[in-house]
């Protein structure tokens, strides 16, 4: 009986576990309100469709993807977010294909990896932690309260992401260039995958012209770990139930 009871569940998890076969899509929008000006974020992206993550290959859909992100960091149904590569372009309120990845493909100036421009540019530590910061609303100096001083930090953060990614030569003398070098000695070292949460989002059209990249903050594995939990405890219940009946 035990054994039929964890083939069960194994069963399980891997029928949750397998992706759907909806596309994946992420549309990116302008705030009409707050950041129509800026070059740069933020942007408003809500996805679609169910992505896997290239690590643990767990599924995560629309709900998982937001379900890190604070109140302050969502909107519209999506989340908020940055361009990671600055002479890439997208059209507002256009879907994209998507896909998980570790770091920006193709496009972008990538001054710190010249020999495969326009190539594979991985996030780095820098910006990882910044944007995992900004997505649990806790980024220290960062303006959440909608209007002038959200649009400052915003474009200041902007500034400091295209800095981490080689996309600009010159450090930006704000708070979030200090709060890197305070974190780390090299804030421009390449990120292991999925460090602090944070992933790359590479989007295309469906010819696979390459569109802007944007970071994406996920939670270890969208939820999936307490789904499973409570089948394994509900399991462990319905056991210790029979054991008093046998008693």
């Amino acid at each position: 009986m035990k054994i039929t009871q964890i083939c069960a569940l194994t069963a399980l998890a891997v029928s949750l576990a397998t992706p759907s076969l909806v596309a994946s899509t992420i549309t990116l929008n302008l705030d009409p309100v707050n950041f129509t000006a800026l070059p740069g974020g933020e942007y408003n992206a809500v996805p679609a469709g169910t992505l896997v993550q290239p690590v643990t290959l767990l599924p995560y859909a629309p709900g998982d993807i937001l379900a890190g992100y604070a109140a302050s960091a969502k909107s519209g149904g999506g989340f908020q977010t940055f361009c990671l590569e600055e002479n890439e372009s997208f059209t507002p309120g256009k879907s994209y294909f998507t896909a998980i990845n570790t770091g920006a493909v193709g496009g972008g100036v990538n001054l710190g990896h010249p020999g495969i421009t326009p190539g594979f540019d991985p996030l780095s530590q820098g910006t990882s932690w910044l944007y995992s910061q900004f997505a649990k609303g806790t980024l220290a100096g960062y303006n959440y309260t909608y209007g002038a001083g959200r649009i400052a930090t915003a474009k200041e953060l902007q500034q400091t992401i295209w800095w981490l990614e080689d996309e600009s030569s010159v450090a930006p003398a704000n708070v979030f260039t200090t709060a890197v070098y305070a974190q780390f000695l090299d804030p421009k070292k390449d990120a292991v995958a999925g460090e602090f949460g944070v992933w790359a989002l590479n989007l295309t059209l469906r010819d696979g012209t390459r569109r802007q990249d944007v970071p994406v903050y996920l939670t270890p594995d969208g939820g999936f770990t307490l789904v499973f939990l409570g089948f394994g405890l509900g399991g462990l219940s319905l056991l210790s139930r029979r054991v008093q009946v046998s008693r």
